[in-house]
């Protein structure tokens, strides 16, 4: 099952957060800005454009509130929500520590998921730093014009140097990532989509997570 939450800020801006119940899972995926500036057409918060960075308080307490209303404790967390997690870099981070800390809410790291559209310096700095949380890419096409066409951060931050740095971090972090590819009918799901994303991914560890 699942249940979306609106959460009023101080400031009067509004996010979203949602918790979603599996057999023995469950996950709350938080937002980490108030809208976001980097336009991908499939998705919804694109169009409000980009507002404010939330601050690590903000974000935890998305985490904190859901628990009190469904007096469950989630098992594991995706910072995929409102926004672009590594556009608000040093707060997400902040937020993961918090919420893994076990004097915190004590969520196992490796229940913890960052999810990144792309944003090349943050993948190399998230590498760099040795993080314990898992890292996610969205992907979404497997072609540099395609990608560009329906995610315009692909543009600055090419497929190519995108699947350089996945590479990367697997090798350094010496585990594997996520990469999220919805399914757009027609623009990216051809059989031909499908291999040719065997040959962008070839020699990264990582597992494929298809969104209708």
């Amino acid at each position: 099952s699942t249940n979306k939450f609106l959460f009023r800020l101080p400031d009067g801006k509004k996010v979203e957060s949602v918790w979603m119940k599996e057999e023995r899972r469950n996950t709350i995926c938080v937002s980490t800005q108030v809208g976001c500036a980097l336009g991908c057409s499939f998705c919804a918060t694109a169009k409000m454009g980009w507002l404010r960075n939330l601050d690590a308080g903000e974000i935890t307490e998305q985490v904190l509130n859901i628990h009190r209303a469904k007096n469950e404790r989630a098992t594991n967390i995706v910072f995929m929500g409102m926004g672009e997690p590594f556009l608000n870099y040093e707060n997400t981070i902040k937020a993961a520590q918090i919420l893994a800390h076990q004097k915190g809410l004590s969520i196992a790291s490796r229940r913890i998921t960052i999810s990144t559209a792309g944003i090349l310096p943050g993948i190399e700095r998230y590498t760099r730093e040795g993080h314990p949380f898992r890292l996610a890419i969205s992907l979404n096409a497997p072609f540099q014009d395609v990608r560009t066409g329906i995610m315009p951060v692909s543009k600055k931050y090419t497929l190519a140097k995108l699947a350089d740095a996945a590479r990367r971090y697997s090798e350094t972090a010496n585990k594997p990532l996520t990469f999220e590819y919805v399914l757009l009918d027609g623009i990216n799901d051809s059989p031909d989509d499908a291999l040719r994303l065997l040959s962008v991914i070839k020699g990264i560890r990582c597992k494929i997570n298809l969104i209708p």
